[in-house]
């Protein structure tokens, strides 16, 4: 019996109230719109930021460019349901091809992705895609259908994957040709600064924010962990 279609996974985040600005950060994120660039890879353990950072950056990306988003789970291992929700999550999709797919369940990897690049290629507007907590997809058909669409990649789509581990992608071509951004766990690691503004964010601890010593060893006792924090 296939899972129900949860619409929730397709929703961008909220973004997450007592955030720190992070300029440097929101400037790495930023080079995913260059034009050469295809993907973006944020790969970091869990409780580093990864998911809160993609939000505040996706709140101030230019409005001409749409944005989809898809929270990856266990349940999404099955080609089918994966590229149901793939269809469901891009922008300016119509939604009755996500169930045309899910309702093929023998569906191939080229003839989803050969389908999805058709469709996005005649959409007007410039799309970006994220891919969050992509590390629990572990089929392999399903690295291959993602591999696949990154080899035919349509040019107004980019892709960003999000996740606890590199995945088993092109990633080596893609860096070579300066066609990737990548954001890692020393990247989401805060400095001392941010670990200042990060105390003074909370009610009574203003005092100590002001402290550079103190600031100083809580960034080295968690080494930056944005969840240590």
């Amino acid at each position: 019996m296939p899972l129900p279609f949860l619409a929730a996974k397709t929703r961008l985040p909220a973004p997450t109230s007592n955030l720190v600005a992070r300029p440097r950060l929101l400037a790495a994120l930023d080079t995913c719109l260059n034009p050469n660039v295809q993907v973006m890879l944020v790969a970091a353990p869990a409780g580093a930021g990864k998911t809160t950072l993609l939000a505040q950056w996706l709140g101030q990306v230019p409005p001409n460019l749409s944005v989809g988003w898809l929270s990856l789970d266990e349940g999404d291992n099955s080609l089918a349901r994966f590229l149901a929700y793939l269809f469901a999550a891009i922008p300016n999709l119509d939604g009755d091809f996500a169930a045309q797919v899910e309702s093929n369940p023998a569906i191939s990897a080229e003839q989803g992705v050969a389908f999805l690049a058709e469709q996005v290629a005649d959409i007007e507007t410039d799309l970006l895609l994220v891919l969050d907590d992509y590390h629990v997809i572990t089929a392999p058909e399903i690295h291959q259908a993602l591999k696949l669409l990154i080899d035919h990649l349509p040019s107004n789509l980019r892709l960003v994957i999000a996740g606890r581990v590199e995945p088993p992608l092109p990633l080596a071509r893609l860096r070579a040709r300066g066609q990737l951004v990548e954001v890692r766990a020393a990247d989401l690691r805060f400095s001392v600064d941010e670990t200042a503004a990060f105390l003074a964010r909370f009610t009574g601890l203003e005092s100590l924010a002001g402290q550079e010593s103190l600031s100083q060893r809580l960034a080295d006792s968690t080494e930056g962990w944005a969840a240590g924090l």
